[in-house]
This record gives C-alpha cells, structure tokens and sequence, in this order.
C-alpha cells in the first residue's frame, strides 16, 4: 500500500505557463469526475475491470471539496453477457471496446453508472450548468439511424427533461445541434454515426421531474445502474435495449454501434466560472492531441474485428 501526504498550500498561482503537476489541463476547481483508462497519473488495471470494482476519477480532489461525503469513484455494471460473437475487451492501447453482432437483442453488454454523490450532487444544483464531454471511437455504424442507442444515458421521464427527459444523454445516432443560447443546450458531434473518432459534447442546466407536480428526482428514482449510466456500451440501459428489439424490421441484425470509450469529463461550470467555450477549447485540444496525432496514447490504436 503507497502512502503519501499532500501539503495544501492556500496560494492561487496565476502564472500560465507553470508546468501542472496534475497531468491534466482540464482540471479545476469544478471538476467532478475525469474517466480515462491510460490516464499518467492512474491507469485502469489489466484486462476488462471485475463487475462492480472500483476505477480511477482523476478529479476526485477536487470532486471531494465539493462532495465531502459519498464516494466519487466509478465502477463498471454488466447486466448481461452478450451473446453469438458479441464481446467487451480492452483494445490494443487499453482503451474499453464493444463489438456488438447480430441478432443481440437481450439486456447485456457494460454500463459504467455515474457514482450515487455525484449524481446527487448534481440533483441538489439543477440550477447549476455542467460540462459533460466523451472521447470514443466508432468501428461499425449502427443500422437504424432514426432511432436512439444513447451512449451516455442518465434517466429519462415521461413528462420532461434534458435533453430527452432526463438528466442528460449523448446519442449514437441523434445529431445534437451546437449549444446555442444562454443555457448552451444541445451538443456537438460532426457525425455520431460515423466510423472514425468521436468528440462529443453537451452543456447546460440539467433539468428532470419525479412526476408531473414538479417533485424535483432523488436518488430513489435511479433504482437501476442501468438508469444512470456515463458509459453504455452494447444493449446495456432500456433506450439501447429497445432499439435493438423493436426498432427495425424483422431481418436487420446489427442494430447498435460497435465502438470504443476512451475518456468521458464533467465539470461543475457554475463552480469553475468557466464557459462551455472555455471548456470546449481545452477539451478539444486533448482530444485532438491523444485521438488524432501521432504519439498520442489513444491515436494510431487496434483491436478486434467487428463481429
């Protein structure tokens, strides 16, 4: 067991060009949770992560000022083994894959659920705007376009939400225009059903009713991991599940996206005083340098063919 001790020191620094010992330019005082399996400063162990353990949130320093009690960690939830030749594993540069076959109809596949303190947290600050972003590679377009297969997928209700009654969601296959406005709702990919890397964003007040009367949603309304799930990958939530069962003819096979997670971010923008601009830009420039330029960790990665 390594133990070390931190000194903290009450000193705003205001240099930029300093070098952050934090290995990560995104990072503030509003961040509240950094998911990336090659991370330098903590790596995912080896293989496919056990179901239910705990995984690395780069930004738990900070989340923990924010939410001093409750664990910050995320973990993994496999409600089901996928069947025929469908599979999960780590690619080639340890980044998570699902390869997702025909005729994959039952409730299977990986969720990685958004730990319960920061769900709540979020619950307690509707009137707060939030950063969620998502690195992710696409290896075969889902085949029913029309529909929904959310990759990230936290609730939805039958009477409102954001942006498809719930807290918040980024979709396979729906095309979320650019944030616009006060609240920059929406998101922002070229694409979501192209094969190719994924940068996908969204920002804004999270929004979501226990019922018609306004009753604001608790943590009991989120009884499932496969209702608050960050990462979902195969049919693993209800919204992917649907779709691969009753949204496409009879006949079609491959009805979800096979495709690789890489990294996911939220930040508290409320908190951090910083803009979804703000945000984007530093978050695009990570993108860009790990995912599309030589020597970056995720650029240039491999794994198994598409079942």
């Amino acid at each position: 067991m390594n133990i070390a001790m931190i000194t903290e020191l009450n000193t705003v620094f205001t240099d930029d060009s300093m070098e952050s010992i934090l290995n990560d330019a995104i990072l503030s005082k509003g961040s509240l949770l950094l998911v990336d399996p090659t991370h330098p400063l903590e790596q995912w162990p080896s293989g496919v992560p056990a179901d239910g353990i705990s995984l690395p949130n780069i930004a738990d320093a900070f989340a923990q000022k924010l939410i001093p009690t409750g664990g910050v960690l995320p973990s993994l939830n496999r409600p089901g083994v996928m069947a025929g030749a469908s599979f999960i594993e780590r690619t080639q540069k340890r980044g998570l894959r699902a390869g997702v076959s025909s005729g994959q109809t039952g409730l299977s596949g990986i969720n990685m659920p958004i730990p319960d303190a920061i769900l709540q947290y979020m619950l307690n600050n509707q009137s707060h705007e939030y950063y969620l972003s998502m690195w992710s590679y696409v290896t075969r377009e889902a085949e029913a376009t029309s529909t929904n297969e959310p990759h990230m997928h936290i609730y939805r209700t039958l009477q409102c939400g954001y942006p498809l009654g719930g807290i918040a969601s980024f979709s396979a296959q729906a095309n979320w225009e650019r944030p616009t406005g006060a609240n920059k709702t929406g998101g922002y990919a070229v694409n979501t059903n192209a094969i190719g890397v994924q940068f996908r964003n969204i920002a804004g007040k999270i929004s979501g009713q226990h019922d018609a009367s306004g009753a604001l949603l608790s943590l009991a309304d989120f009884p499932q991991p496969t209702q608050k799930t960050l990462v979902s990958m195969g049919p693993a939530n209800v919204e992917s599940l649907y779709t691969a069962v009753n949204s496409v003819s009879s006949g079609v096979g491959r009805r979800l996206q096979s495709w690789n997670f890489y990294r996911i971010y939220i930040e508290e923008l409320t908190v951090s005083g910083r803009s979804y601009d703000d945000v984007t830009e530093i978050d695009k420039g990570l993108y860009t340098k790990e995912m599309t330029l030589a020597g970056g960790r995720y650029f240039g990665d491999s794994w198994t063919a598409n079942p």
